[in-house]
């Protein structure tokens, strides 16, 4: 994280020194299903896959290909997070609904996805992940505005159809 960007990437408003780095860095434990998804969240955008990895269990566990998640996170536009509900059912379980927003291939991602969580040993970990009824994976025109919020359009800023 730099000067440059004050806040932690996962949209909490806080500086990621106090918000995801502890939980990157096992300093501490996410102490919610959000705080650990929001930290998966900045994880993915920082390209920090161990962290991904540590923070799971079960079958996405073992399920993962770090090479493979690593080639994908790089290859994406990571532009925001949205949570739309978060709670517990009870002392070990518990959900995150949300939306994360990317630009993959010159097409915005709307990733709609609800979260499973479980605490196991004091530490939440993910361990399923359920599309959710909303999702969009639209191309966007050259001279539309970047989903970035840029202000600039997109053939400037963030399209790699420029680039090429």
């Amino acid at each position: 994280m730099t000067a440059a960007m004050p806040h932690c990437l996962c949209g909490s408003l806080m500086p990621y020194e106090g918000c995801c780095e502890p939980y990157h860095t096992h300093v501490t434990a996410a102490p919610t299903p959000e705080a650990l998804m929001r930290s998966r969240y900045t994880a993915f955008v920082l390209g920090n896959i161990d962290w991904i990895q540590a923070s799971m269990k079960g079958a996405p566990l073992e399920g993962f290909d770090a090479n493979a998640a690593r080639l994908w996170t790089s290859s994406v536009t990571w532009l925001g997070l949205e949570v739309l509900n978060a709670g517990t059912q009870d002392a070990t379980h518990g959900t995150v609904e949300f939306i994360a927003r990317f630009l993959e291939r010159d097409a915005l991602v709307l990733m709609h996805e609800i979260s499973e969580f479980e605490q196991e040993n004091g530490r939440w970990l993910y361990v399923n992940g359920r599309a959710g009824a909303m999702a969009s994976h639209k191309k966007i025109p050259l001279n539309a505005a970047c989903p970035c919020g840029s202000q600039r359009k997109f053939k400037n800023c963030h399209s790699k159809r420029s680039r090429t």
